[in-house]
Parts: C-alpha cells; sequence; structure tokens
C-alpha cells in the first residue's frame, strides 16, 4: 500500500496495510513511518498458540504492546507479566524481551515501535522471507544495522514453564 507520504488523514480498514512475512511470522503494518514523520510505526502481530517469540533487545527503540486477543506473556528484564486482551506491555530501549503465547489459542498483539525508522527493518526481513533467504546469519547482519540483537538464554526456561516453542516462528 503505497500512500501520501503526509496524508491529512488516513483509513486503514483491518485488512488493510501492507503484509509482510517475518521469517514463519506474519506481520501486518498498519502505520508506516512517513505518515507520522518517522516518529513511530504500528503493525498488527497474530501470535500463534504455544509460540515463543525470540528473546532479543532494541538499543534504540521502545515498543508498546497493546494485546487486542487472546493471552501474550512477556518477559521484560526480570519481569513477567501474563496479559488479557484489552491489557499491554511497555518495553524501553536496552531492556531484553520475549512474548509468548502461553495457550492453545490465538492471541494478537498491536505493537507501536518508536521511532518509526525501524519500520525499515521489518521490510527488509519481511523480503528475506520472500525471497526464501532467511538464515540465522541473513538475520543479524540485518538486525546488527537497527541495534537489535538476539540471544538464547531464556529459551529453555520459557519453554518448559509455559509449555511454548520457537517452532512456526521467526527462523523456520
Amino acid at each position: 500500500m503505497h500512500r501520501d507520504p503526509n496524508p491529512q488523514t488516513i483509513a486503514v480498514p483491518p485488512d488493510g496495510g501492507d503484509h509482510l512475512t517475518l521469517g514463519a511470522l506474519p506481520f501486518q503494518l498498519m502505520v508506516n513511518q512517513e505518515w507520522v514523520g518517522g516518529a513511530y510505526t504500528l503493525a498488527k502481530q497474530p501470535i500463534a498458540p504455544r509460540l515463543l517469540v525470540a528473546p532479543h533487545v532494541h538499543r534504540h527503540q521502545d515498543q508498546v504492546a497493546f494485546v487486542t486477543r487472546g493471552t501474550v506473556g512477556f518477559r521484560v528484564g526480570e519481569e513477567e507479566h501474563v496479559v488479557e486482551a484489552g491489557g499491554l506491555s511497555l518495553r524501553n530501549r536496552g531492556e531484553p524481551h520475549a512474548l509468548w503465547n502461553p495457550t492453545d489459542e490465538p492471541a494478537e498483539i498491536l505493537e507501536i515501535t518508536s521511532p518509526g525508522d525501524f519500520e525499515r527493518y521489518f521490510r527488509r526481513i519481511g523480503a528475506l522471507s520472500a525471497a526464501g533467504e532467511v538464515t540465522a546469519g541473513a538475520v543479524q547482519e540485518v538486525a546488527d544495522e537497527y541495534g537489535l540483537s538476539f540471544f538464547d538464554d531464556w529459551n529453555k526456561d520459557l519453554m518448559r514453564r509455559y509449555g511454548v516453542s520457537l517452532t512456526g516462528g521467526f527462523w523456520d
């Protein structure tokens, strides 16, 4: 979807925006950063049942995830929260975090990332995914450019305690 970079008003229908795939994760970009002068980007992200989104840290971006459907667990630093639809999780830049769906039902979040230039990361990973070129090395190369680091220190513990898996997620 291409729009005037500085629209006066805009309406995006529920199935609108730009649809990307990040690895195996569907991703719907609802607000492009250029529409808001680079302040933020807004994306709709389904979180499949029992899926763990890999732990990571953003050095340059803050994020807010508003749970619109289901239940989503969040670990931010040393704190964990399980958030029902209608609640949210704030993750400030520099705070390691992970998220997961601890249930057998689909979940969904609306996520604001600020500043919005991180949208370029999403689009580049989407292009790698479309080309069938998603590998840990390729993703980390792009991630390095945007101050994003993945780590696996929490994986085994979160998988054991919540019955979640990385399967069906980013690296598949």
